[in-house]
């Protein structure tokens, strides 16, 4: 695998020409919140992994990216009631044509569940319970934490863009339904994309996903870059809904969550803890 040393060079040499100019004049705090606006070419690569000589930014930083120039502000939960979706096992719909072969099932799905129910009230959809159908009906009820563990596809091509249920591939027009929220006031505060990816050789959609989710309605959303070790990803979830439980800020709660790992002996390699972005749309 890449070695750690492989990528400090780029991403210091990123950190050099994006930031470091903004730092000397005075513009950019020394420490705090960064909410970045980025051109498509950016948008596959995770500020939080730019390097500074000394650290990472995410060291330094509370990261997001805003979808729009006028973000909202940075919120804390304001409830603790969460619907959790998630496939552990192989089921029907890793039969159809859109999914790859070599796509494996999420084994620590379970565990991330499990770490997320320690700190919200939470309605479960685990693997046969995990419909199209069900998600859509459930989701009318007012839930303002959204989180979903499967594998995804994401693509500026619509046709090939798709969420895996148990039953079938969820595709973005029934995503729009289930994430458009005209039901109440509040709609859904915080989608959370657990093991999407991008389609191979995409550049326009890295933040496809998260674009989706603002666009169909939710306020924010915490989605990765890339596919993750399930492993990591349960370790990260678990740190990140503790901290939103404590009163963090999204933002925050990320961070520390991506710190956990960063920190950790098994899972300090930027590829475990950079691909996982917090974005928002406008205010």
């Amino acid at each position: 695998g890449v070695q750690e040393a492989d990528i400090l060079p780029y991403a210091q040499a990123l950190y050099q020409a994006l930031l470091l100019p903004a730092r000397e004049e005075g513009i950019i705090p020394a420490e705090g919140e960064l909410s970045f606006i980025l051109d498509a070419p950016f948008q596959g690569i995770p500020m939080a992994m730019l390097h500074d000589g000394q650290q990472y930014l995410i060291e330094s930083y509370g990261i997001s990216n805003a979808l729009r120039s006028q973000q909202s502000a940075t919120q804390k939960l304001e409830s603790d009631r969460a619907l959790v979706a998630g496939l552990s096992e192989a089921s029907p719909s890793f039969g159809d044509p859109l999914v790859p072969s070599q796509l494996q099932p999420l084994a620590d799905t379970e565990f991330e569940v499990q770490g997320i129910e320690k700190y919200l009230s939470v309605r479960v959809l685990l693997n046969e319970a995990f419909t199209a159908s069900r998600l859509e009906r459930e989701a009318d009820d007012d839930y303002q934490v959204v989180h979903i563990s499967t594998h995804g596809q994401f693509s500026s091509d619509p046709d090939q863009t798709f969420l895996m249920a148990w039953d079938e591939l969820i595709d973005m027009k029934q995503m729009y339904r289930i994430f458009q929220d005209e039901r109440s006031e509040t709609g859904i505060d915080l989608l959370v994309l657990s093991a999407c990816q991008t389609a191979k050789g995409d550049e326009r959609s890295a933040l496809g996903m998260a674009g989706i989710v603002v666009q169909a309605g939710a306020r924010s959303t915490v989605a990765s870059l890339w596919l993750v070790d399930s492993a990591s990803s349960a370790v990260l979830m678990e740190e990140f809904y503790k901290g939103l439980s404590s009163g963090m800020s999204k933002s925050e709660a990320l961070r520390q969550a991506q710190l956990v790992l960063l920190n950790s002996t098994v899972f300090n390699h930027p590829f475990y803890w950079a691909p996982f972005i917090f974005a928002e749309g406008g205010g």
